[in-house]
């Protein structure tokens, strides 16, 4: 594909494009404003070793760094059991609750906790990320006496949804309607020529052609193509039967064979016979 071709499709079916474009651009926005708004909040909390002795500390650390247990108080903070628990301690229903979720996961290198709550209500959401961390720090003293999780960073306000993004999601259906407008506008002048030369149209004479384009004619405002007639065979002719000549009565053939023995005759008995002519009427 040349550049001279993307311009030559552009020029002219740039009013395909522009309205592919726009429709594409139009229904992503109006299905970003129909989808509901979601905000996140994020809390972070502190795994560390409760130990009696110097030994049992430097075997909870390795446990720790292991990697096994950071999972596991991950996945306690993702369970729904636990949000639930925050969310009553709040006072908020269960029904209320199916619309939040929870991702949690450690910060790479650290022992450090990080639990976000995702939801439609931004105030609700850092109520629960903040509740969330204690509730799972209860559970992992009592399930696991030698370690404990000390809340660090409470969950700031979110100012801005998570979800949708508009303007990503613009220009993602703006870059896609912009392909798929080229390819319609191409797909649009290339199907006439094809069925034109099914039906056997011929190109107009003094067509203009455009570099890179083959079959086509970048004329405006009229037809491109004109049908080529078909070729007129000449009708079989019937073997001709030559004319017989018209029959010869016996006084037209006196005639003749007078006529030829006068030319025959000298002149002199020409007369002769003239004058014996002449005497025999006196």
């Amino acid at each position: 594909m040349s550049w001279p071709y993307v311009l030559y499709v552009m020029k002219r079916r740039w009013w395909l494009a522009l309205a592919i474009v726009a429709l594409t651009v139009a229904a992503s926005l109006a299905y970003t404003h129909a989808q509901r708004r979601l905000y996140q909040a994020s809390a972070t909390t502190f795994a560390y070793p409760i130990a009696q002795n110097a030994s049992d500390t430097t075997n909870s650390v390795g446990l720790l760094t292991y990697g096994n247990l950071a999972d596991t108080f991950a996945s306690l903070a993702q369970s729904r059991h636990y949000l639930e628990q925050a969310g009553g301690t709040l006072g908020l229903a269960p029904h209320a609750l199916t619309l939040y979720t929870v991702k949690a996961a450690t910060l790479p290198q650290t022992t450090v906790l990080q639990i976000s709550v995702i939801g439609p209500d931004p105030t609700t959401t850092v109520r629960l990320a903040n509740r969330l961390t204690r509730q799972v720090g209860i559970a992992t003293s009592q399930y696991f006496r030698v370690f404990g999780l000390q809340p660090l960073d409470q969950a700031p306000m979110p100012l801005s949804p998570v979800q949708p993004k508009p303007l990503q999601q613009a220009l993602y259906a703006l870059v896609a309607s912009l392909i798929a407008g080229f390819a319609l506008a191409a797909l649009s002048l290339r199907v006439p020529s094809s069925a034109a030369g099914m039906l056997g149209v011929r190109r107009v004479p003094g067509a203009l052609r455009v570099p890179g384009v083959a079959g086509v004619s970048p004329n405006l405002g009229g037809p491109e193509e004109m049908p080529e007639p078909a070729p007129v065979e000449p009708a079989p002719s019937e073997p001709s039967v030559p004319e017989l000549p018209a029959p010869v009565t016996l006084q037209q053939s006196a005639t003749h064979n007078m006529r030829r023995l006068d030319d025959l005759l000298p002149v002199e008995d020409k007369d002769v016979e003239l004058a014996g002519a002449n005497g025999h009427g006196q």
